[in-house]
């Protein structure tokens, strides 16, 4: 859901632990438009 994938956008290890993906330091506007975007393919 859209919440979840603004806390896996803005900082990964935090939501899972030892994850290879790293913190991009996106802004909120970043994360809004990521997770927009990546909405739009269910």
């Amino acid at each position: 859901n859209r919440a979840n994938l603004e806390r896996w956008l803005k900082d990964p290890p935090a939501v899972k632990p030892g994850s290879w993906m790293p913190d991009y330091g996106l802004s909120d506007k970043q994360v809004q438009a990521l997770v927009a975007y990546l909405m739009t393919l269910k």
